[in-house]
């Protein structure tokens, strides 16, 4: 596996969260995204570093091991319901209760890692 650049720009940024790069441009601009682009070539590049610490702090994961590249990614609630195993009604109960989404226009994404910690609480639990 390739190691993540410590800078990206703005759309291998937005390709490594999962989403259109208009999109993370409308979540920095209603101040869902609260990392500052680096401004290199006179275009917004975004510090790796500065993403990860952005979803650990949404997450319970283990702040010094290093995330892997799946787990930046903003599930759209299909996707966490996919990978749960429940109905798309059922996980946006659960996204809203337990898993800190991150707003985007009319609709809520899942970090990836948000989503495994959620499912170890529960393997643990049980």
């Amino acid at each position: 596996m390739n190691p993540i650049p410590l800078a990206l720009p703005h759309g291998d940024a937005a390709r490594l969260l999962g989403i259109h790069p208009v999109t993370l441009r409308r979540m920095r601009a209603a101040g869902h995204l609260p990392i500052t682009p680096l401004s290199i070539h006179t275009r917004p590049w975004y510090s790796t570093r500065a993403l990860e610490e952005w979803l650990r702090c949404r997450s319970a994961g283990d702040p010094y091991t290093p995330m892997p590249a799946e787990y930046f990614r903003l599930l759209t609630v299909a996707e966490a319901a996919a990978e749960l195993g429940i109905s798309r009604a059922s996980a946006y109960r659960n996204i809203q209760r337990y898993m800190d989404p991150v707003p985007l226009g009319g609709e809520v994404r899942i970090p990836r890692c948000r989503l495994c910690d959620y499912l170890d609480s529960e393997r643990n639990a049980g």
